[in-house]
């Protein structure tokens, strides 16, 4: 059996807390009508050749509080996973409310880096957590854009 690369190490993990997530690798194989060993070898950090596939993984992404096999694969792609904003029945008025709800959340994340670049000093832990600003930063821009557009009537 092959050694594991990096970043299937990183799908596994990712895999074992989205099935956490749902309940278990006994719920999880329940609803997928799979088997609990598949489900197990899909989170088996030893197991280098069988790995949650498309269908099943949006099945439970929908069942999961956030879609984490997704937002990684994103990560690894270089991008950042966006939740596109709902459509807003309210008109033009609603549509500045989500915009100015939006603009004060990514006035909080940018508030986060600021601070936590204010010593000069960046170590790793704090690398970790600004990546997560920042890549939520990016997630309420986008979200930020596709409000715009709406309202442009894009």
């Amino acid at each position: 059996m092959r050694a594991a690369t990096q970043q299937g190490q990183r799908i596994k993990r990712v895999t074992g807390e989205l099935v956490r997530a749902v309940g278990g690798i006994e719920v999880a194989a329940a609803d997928l009508v799979r088997g609990k060993s598949t489900v197990h070898r899909w989170t088996d950090r030893h197991d280098t050749e069988h790995f949650l596939n498309v269908d099943d993984c949006a099945t439970l992404e929908a069942q999961a509080p956030r879609p984490l096999v997704t937002e990684l694969l994103c990560r690894m792609a270089g991008g950042v996973f966006v939740t596109l904003p709902q459509g807003e029945d309210g008109g033009g008025d609603a549509i500045a409310g989500a915009l100015l709800g939006v603009m004060d959340e990514v006035g909080q994340l940018a508030s986060g880096v600021r601070i936590s670049l204010s010593d000069g000093h960046c170590d790793p832990g704090e690398a970790a957590t600004l990546r997560g600003l920042l890549g939520e930063l990016m997630a309420r821009a986008a979200a930020f854009d596709l409000l715009l557009a709406e309202r442009e009537g894009a």
